[in-house]
């Protein structure tokens, strides 16, 4: 990560400050922004940005490539499950509901159709080792794929080696949670198609590109919330008793919202989702047979948000 920090510090010298985090065995992200929180996820990162009262998780993929389809499938499976621990909010990885979220990277899409459609839809292909799907947007809803294209050009490959076998392809991709973030422009720049005049105008040189990488960089501009933290009155209005029983109690000022408890294992599988009655105000949750002498997740879910708690029976 130094090396790279040097690079773009050597590069971009007008910024005052460059923050730099990495992942093993090979992700390493640059921000002017302040990264808060790193984590690994089988070879992939997960970070933490915080961009003025905003903290924005921001996952930096670079996946198997070629045929290793298995491979490939399972990184997925198990990046898009932290996602949906995020989303839940039973991830060791903490941040306020509704924190915009981009996964980006060099994905290697080369094979299945249903790695990208787990990407962007949350449908988990291996859900015995990985849990159930979700939508992994905070409405409740997919990813948004940004769909960079190459500027006055019918493209929007990122990767071209005429030596190789593989065809000029789209190997690396952004997705977000446009509930939370606006795309306002995308683009895959290669250097070697600019003008003389344009390469004079922004400073590079028509071989910057292919010098640095065999994939060309992808941009894109978002305009952000300016708070993660909702002014919802329901939010926190619920309580976990073990005394005797556990008990969950709710409030009933949540007025004709449309809400559900969700009773999930360690592993994120739901084992009973129960409509909520406004009559009602305490659940007894031992009425709803859980096995006993473990881990559970309780979650109430309200206008698409989720509050959670985690507890032991």
């Amino acid at each position: 990560a130094a090396d790279v920090s040097t690079f773009v510090k050597s590069a971009i010298p007008n910024v005052p400050n460059w923050y730099t985090a990495e992942a093993n065995p090979d992700i390493r992200i640059v921000s002017k922004y302040p990264i808060t929180t790193s984590k690994s996820v089988d070879g992939n990162g997960v970070f933490v940005i915080k961009i003025e009262n905003v903290q924005m998780v921001f996952i930096m993929a670079h996946l198997p490539c070629c045929d290793n389809e298995t491979d490939r499938q399972k990184e997925i499976d198990k990046l898009m499950a932290f996602v949906r621990d995020i989303r839940y909010g039973i991830s060791s990885l903490q941040v306020p509901i509704n924190s915009p979220i981009i996964i980006s990277g060099d994905m290697n899409l080369v094979g299945y159709q249903a790695q990208l459609n787990t990407l962007i839809t949350g449908d988990i292909s291996n859900n015995t080792s990985y849990g159930p799907d979700f939508k992994p947007d905070w409405d409740n809803t997919s990813l948004t794929d940004a769909q960079p294209f190459i500027p006055g050009k019918p493209f929007c490959f990122t990767w071209n080696n005429q030596f190789s076998t593989y065809p000029p392809g789209r190997l690396d991709f952004m997705f977000f949670t446009d509930s939370k973030m606006k795309l306002e422009n995308a683009f895959v720049f290669d250097s070697s198609l600019l003008t003389a005049s344009e390469q004079t105008q922004l400073g590079v040189q028509k071989s910057d590109c292919t010098d640095i990488s065999d994939h060309y960089p992808i941009i894109g501009d978002y305009n952000l919330q300016t708070s993660t933290n909702t002014t919802e009155s329901y939010v926190g209005n619920f309580s976990l008793s073990m005394d005797p029983l556990p008990t969950l109690q709710i409030s009933k000022e949540y007025n004709d919202s449309i809400g559900s408890i969700i009773i999930t294992d360690i592993m994120g599988r739901v084992t009973k989702t129960i409509p909520i009655d406004y009559r009602i105000t305490n659940y007894q949750l031992s009425d709803y047979i859980l096995p006993m002498n473990q881990w559970w997740i309780i979650s109430l879910r309200i206008k698409n948000q989720y509050f959670s708690k985690k507890f032991f029976y």
